[in-house]
Order: C-alpha cells, then sequence, then structure tokens
C-alpha cells in the first residue's frame, strides 16, 4: 500500500520548511534559549551544509538525508532566533533598561484612543527618556489611561505626543484560575507596562502632519467609521456594521457578542477570510475588462492584490485577514504566470511568512482557528457533500453552504472546546441565514462609502443596510434562545487536544485508504484520551480548595470540594453580573454550579470548611477579645475594618493573612506594612493575584 503522506510532501514543499520552524519557535518560548547560543548552531548548521554543497555529487548522493537534515536544524535555529528577536525585553533600546524614577517619558500614541466610562485608553511608543538634560533613545509600548477629559480628546490622535513623569507598572494577570493570559497576549504585542495619569499627570502636544502608511490607514478607517455611523444611526446596528467592515469592535454589546458566540457565527463580527473573499469576488468583477486583454491581465492582478493588502491592514491587519491576503496573493500570482496552484503548499507557505514575520501568531487564536477552518474545507468538503445527492439547484446550493460550514467545524471545534470552553449546538441553523445575510451587509456598506458624496441614496441604503443588520441580529439571538444552543464547561487539556486531532487525522486516513492499521491506531488514540479523561475526572473528585477571586472591588471566596462548590460573598458581587464569566472560565474541572446544600457552616464571621476555619474580617467586624489566642487556618480581610493587624495577630493564631479586592489599595499597604513588621505572612489579592489553597 502506498504511503498517503509522501505525495503531500512532494507536492506541498513549504511544509517541510514549516514544521522545523515551528518546532523552535516552541522551544524557545518554553526554554528560552541564549541567543549567543543559538546563533552559534546556526552558523555551525549554515557552514556544514554550505560545506556538503561543495562536495562531489558521489557524496551529496551518498549522505542525501544530511542535507535535509541540515536544512531543517537551520530553520529550527531560525525559529528560536525570531522569538529572540521579537522579544521586546531582549531589545537594548526597551525603556525599561533606561528608565529612572522621575525621568521624562516622550511617547507618540500608536492609535486612536479607546473610550471607557471614566478615562481613555491609548496604546504609545515611547521615543525618549529625558533624563538630567539627557536624551535617551528607546523602544517598547505602554498602555496609558488617561483621566476622562474632553477637553484632552481632541488631541488624542495618532502621532500625537505625551510627556509624562509617573512610573508605568508592569502589567499582571488576575492570577485567577483558567483565567486568560492578559500580560501574555499584552506581552506578545510588545507592551509591557501601564499607566494612569490624572489631569496635571501629563501634557500632550498636536500631532505632527508627516505622512506614514500606518497613520493613512488609521485616519482612512476613521473616516470609514464616520460614514457608517452618520448612515446607520442605531446603536447596536452601528457597532455591528463596524465589526463586519472593519474589524472595529470597541463599541459591540457584549451580550450580543456573546451570543454570536454560543450559535457559531462569531467569525462573521471578526474579520477573517470570508471578508476577504467577498471583497475579491467583487474586484474580479470590476477588473474583469482588463483579464480579456493579456497585455493588461498583470495590471488588475497588481490592482487586485494592492486593494486586498490596503484593506487588510484598514480592516486592522489581524493574523486571521494576512493569511487570506498571503493565500490570495499566491493565487493570483499563480493564475498571472499560468502556474497550477497546489493548496496545501499555499496554505503551509503563508503560515511560513506570517510566522518570520510574527512568530507569536503560533498563539493568536485567530491564526489557529482561521488554519483549522481552511485545512479542515479543503480536506473534508468533498467527502461531506458527496454525502447526500441533489438535484434541485436552490437546494443544493444550500446544502453546500452547509457542507462548508461542517467540514470548517471538523478540525475547529477540539480547538475551540480547549481556547473557549464550549461548543454551539446550532451552527448549522444559526451559519445558513447569517452567512448569506453578511454577505449582503458588507457590500451594502462598502457602497455607503463609495458613494458617501450622495447623501440621498445612502440615507435609503443605509436604512437598508440597518434592516439587514438587525435581522441577523435578531434571528442570532432567537437562536441563542433556543433550548440547548450552547454546550458550556467543556473542559479539554492541550494534550487531550492533540489526541482528539490524532484521532480525526488517523480516522479520515484510515477512511480513504481503508487501512486496517490506522483504524486500529485511531482506535489507540481513543483510548489514550478516555484514560486521560478519566484521570482527570479522578482528580478533580478528589480536589478540595479555597479560592479567593481577583475581581476588582468585589468579595469573592469559592470553597470547593470535588466537583461541589459554595460561594461566599459580599451584597455588591452577589447583584453584580460581572462575576459569571471569571466564574465560567475558572478552569475548575468538572465543578458543578453551587451547591444548595452547604458545604460550610459559619457563625458570625467564622466559617468551618472540611477541617478549617475561616474568619472573615469585614467593614463591620465586631468581637470580644478573647483571653487566649483562638486558632484559625485563614484570615480573609474586606471593606476597611476599623481593627489593626497587631490586635488580630495577639486574638488570632493564624499563619496567613489575605486581603481581597474588596479593600481600598491604601488599606491594603498599610495593612501589609504592619504584617512585615510584625514577620507576618501576608498575600494581596490585587498585587498577587487570586489567592488558591489546597488541602
Amino acid at each position: 500500500m502506498s504511503n498517503p503522506i509522501a505525495p503531500l510532501w512532494k507536492h506541498a514543499p513549504f511544509i517541510r520548511l514549516l514544521l522545523p520552524l515551528i518546532a523552535g519557535i516552541i522551544c524557545n518560548h518554553l526554554f528560552e534559549i541564549s541567543r549567543t547560543c543559538i546563533l552559534t548552531l546556526f552558523l555551525i548548521h549554515l557552514v556544514l551544509l554550505f560545506y556538503l554543497g561543495f562536495t562531489g555529487i558521489w557524496i551529496q548522493f551518498k549522505f542525501h538525508w544530511l542535507k535535509g537534515l541540515l536544512l531543517s536544524s537551520l530553520l529550527f535555529d531560525l525559529g528560536i532566533l525570531l522569538i529572540n528577536e521579537n522579544e521586546i525585553r531582549n531589545n537594548p533600546l526597551w525603556f525599561m533598561k533606561w528608565y529612572q524614577s522621575k525621568d521624562i517619558i516622550v511617547a507618540v500614541l500608536d492609535e486612536y484612543p479607546g473610550e471607557k466610562q471614566n478615562s481613555w485608553k491609548i496604546i504609545v511608543e515611547p521615543r525618549l527618556i529625558l533624563s538630567n538634560s539627557k536624551a535617551q533613545i528607546v523602544t517598547g509600548k505602554i498602555i496609558v489611561y488617561l483621566e476622562r477629559d474632553d477637553h484632552v480628546s481632541n488631541c488624542l490622535l495618532p502621532g500625537a505626543t505625551i510627556f509624562f513623569k509617573k512610573s508605568p507598572q508592569e502589567l499582571r494577570n488576575t492570577g485567577n484560575p483558567g483565567a486568560f493570559d492578559y500580560k501574555q497576549y499584552c506581552n506578545f504585542q510588545g507592551i509591557t507596562h501601564q499607566v494612569y495619569l490624572r489631569n496635571g499627570e501629563f501634557l500632550l502636544s498636536k500631532a505632527k502632519q508627516k505622512f506614514s502608511f500606518y497613520g493613512w490607514c488609521q485616519s482612512s478607517r476613521f473616516r470609514i467609521l464616520e460614514v457608517l455611523q452618520k448612515y446607520i444611526p442605531r446603536e447596536k446596528e452601528k457597532a455591528v456594521a463596524e465589526a463586519l467592515l472593519l474589524g472595529y469592535r470597541d463599541e459591540l454589546d457584549k451580550d450580543l457578542v456573546q451570543a454570536y458566540a454560543n450559535t457559531g457565527v462569531v467569525h462573521i463580527i471578526a474579520i477573517s477570510g470570508m471578508h476577504l473573499a467577498l471583497i475579491y469576488g467583487l474586484l474580479l468583477i470590476v477588473f474583469r475588462p482588463l483579464f480579456r486583454i493579456i497585455s493588461t491581465r498583470w495590471i488588475g492582478s497588481f490592482l487586485i492584490v494592492l486593494i486586498l493588502w490596503i484593506f487588510s491592514f484598514l480592516a486592522g491587519g489581524g493574523a486571521s485577514i494576512i493569511r487570506s491576503a498571503v493565500m490570495f496573493t499566491f493565487i493570483i500570482l499563480a493564475d498571472l504566470f499560468s502556474k497550477k496552484n497546489r493548496t496545501f503548499n499555499s496554505i503551509a507557505g503563508s503560515a511560513f511568512l506570517l510566522l518570520c514575520s510574527n512568530p507569536y501568531f503560533l498563539w493568536d487564536a485567530g491564526f489557529l482557528l482561521s488554519y483549522g477552518a481552511v485545512l479542515s474545507i479543503v480536506i473534508f468538503y468533498s467527502s461531506v457533500y458527496r454525502l447526500i445527492t441533489i438535484r434541485n439547484k436552490i437546494i443544493d446550493a444550500i446544502w453546500k453552504l452547509n457542507a462548508v460550514t461542517i467540514s470548517a467545524q471538523i478540525l475547529t471545534f477540539p480547538l475551540g472546546i480547549y481556547l473557549f470552553h464550549q461548543f454551539p449546538n446550532y451552527f448549522l441553523l444559526a451559519n445558513i441565514l447569517t452567512i448569506p445575510l453578511s454577505s449582503f451587509i458588507i457590500y451594502g456598506e462598502i457602497i455607503l462609502y463609495v458613494f458617501s458624496f450622495f447623501p440621498t441614496l445612502n440615507h435609503l441604503i443605509g436604512k437598508l443596510v440597518q434592516f439587514m443588520i438587525w435581522l441577523m441580529n435578531t434571528y442570532v439571538e432567537w437562536v441563542n434562545h433556543l433550548p440547548l444552543a450552547v454546550s458550556t464547561g467543556l473542559q479539554n487539556s492541550l494534550p487531550q487536544t492533540i489526541l482528539i486531532y490524532c484521532v480525526i487525522f488517523s480516522l479520515s486516513i484510515c477512511l480513504r485508504k481503508r487501512s486496517v492499521k490506522l483504524f486500529i491506531l485511531s482506535i489507540l488514540f481513543l483510548i489514550l484520551f478516555v484514560s486521560l479523561r478519566t484521570i482527570e475526572i479522578r482528580t478533580s473528585q478528589l480536589q478540595m480548595k479555597i479560592v479567593v477571586y481577583n475581581i476588582p472591588k468585589r468579595f469573592c471566596v469559592d470553597l470547593i470540594a470535588g466537583n461541589r462548590s459554595e460561594m461566599i460573598l459580599d451584597s455588591s458581587s452577589i447583584k453584580s453580573n460581572s462575576l459569571n464569566p471569571v466564574i465560567i472560565s475558572s478552569g475548575m474541572v468538572y465543578r458543578t454550579a453551587p451547591d444548595t446544600n452547604h458545604l460550610a457552616f459559619n457563625q458570625g464571621s467564622f466559617y468551618y470548611f472540611l477541617g478549617k476555619k475561616l474568619l472573615i474580617v469585614g467593614k463591620n467586624f465586631k468581637y470580644k477579645r478573647p483571653d487566649q489566642p483562638i486558632r484559625v487556618d485563614l484570615v480573609i480581610l474586606m471593606g476597611t475594618p476599623k481593627v489593626s493587624m497587631k490586635e488580630l495577630s495577639q486574638d488570632f493564631n493564624c499563619p496567613l493573612f489575605v486581603a481581597s479586592p474588596a479593600s481600598p489599595a491604601w488599606k491594603i499597604s498599610q495593612w501589609k506594612n504592619e504584617c512585615d513588621s510584625l514577620l507576618l505572612r501576608f498575600h494581596s489579592v490585587p498585587d498577587e493575584g487570586a489567592f488558591i489553597l489546597e488541602f
């Protein structure tokens, strides 16, 4: 029997280049290999490869495998070097290597500000550090929150310069179990610090009129948003219109976004290959006359590629749309030079180029899901479509759309469960209307901008687009409210996710090649997956934890025994919905909803849980001082109780004091200083992350 993998290696050589590059990127991310060491290895491998190239033909033939090994080693080294070069902390000009307290930071706004409830959020790039009349050129990125002031907003434009002396603080994670790694997400974008500036703590100068492509993209994006806001006035529809065309999601309603995610159509409001495919199809119609003449075909190809790339950067330049732009460029060039475009090679080639430009794309959810969807469609679409034969053209077109949707899910659902811990059960029902409707909406928005000089026509088009968006939102919300619309709380570890992919690939090749060996292999992968799952479930049944969550200005303590849990909340947290996303994604594997039968019982401020004694000290905490210190396992502080740490340590024999986020920063700082002077163990949840006690 022929090896099914061999033709793929032969016709898609970029796969051979991509795999060692990915291995090098992952290796350096895990082990942080020094730059000097890997540069030495890179030079050794390069010299050996050149030496082998100048040897005799007989030696090259005999050691042909060595040439491939050396080339793979070079690409492995390249992956390691890419991580080293893209890590901003390795840059000798990184601003924190030069900054000292009371120095002045001179930074330039990177993009238009984001509007928060009480502040403006901007991303700035430090350019200079001013210290004792000396100026040092620096680089990096800082998130700056400016106190809300309408007079300042007019100056917050890309290219504006900001001066401030306040020390930036390093970004921190909440530390909540299973929480999104916000610090790593920002670090991958070169952002390492943040600072909050009140009025009077900074100076702003207006942006200089200096042309740059990035600045032009930002201003053009802003002008398009102004047109959409003018002709689509309703807030909910306007926000979706901005997300659909430009990927601008700051104004989207959170509940609506969750509805799109729950129904499996969130890709519609996240700029992806589908959007670029619609633009590509429109451009083919517009420039069709140029392709009829051989001498002008290159002009049409050039214009299409140019417009696709401009749109990609206007839409934010995310991993998924850049992937699409690279692949469409390959398709257009192959057609221009009458070369056969090999799909797998184009996919691997675009991934290789993107990872070379930014190796951190490998951890980007959009990048992974985009390539997963494309691969899945390419591999499985024809097999899924052939499952049903339909003669009616209209019904057949609907089935084709469903076949694409089903095939795209095959390789994306394991990743979706791993990243988002849920699965949309009615994804077919949701996609059947939203995909064609969103296509019409995007074309309508393009017409709105093109004919923005014709207000009378645009008011009519705007109303039509607004109605279509309302219809799409209403339909998505209706599907979302159906019973069992989404399965939540799904937990797969990384090894389990990899095993699911092993089962899918081995089983799919088995069905095509009818191989008994591959069928047995897929069964073994499945058994291994079930074994890991069983061990994880058993481990979760034995877990006993006390968790103090890090939620700003909230008090939330979770008592967990196996799959059962009980929560202790303050009055403001009970009324708030802000806890739900944190608890849902808490990573407490297979935990149930809070138990109606109490796991702990309390007497006043004391809580007793599985042999542990907790004392919660709040604002109204009062007690009669005992003759002998009372033994407690944990003291949790909240609010601003009128009691000192010295008194608590004298009256309660406790190994650890924990300050919750429900207490103000000044009070936590006061407690910390007292504990340091008394040599008491102290954990500040806002400063050190969520507190987890396992026993």
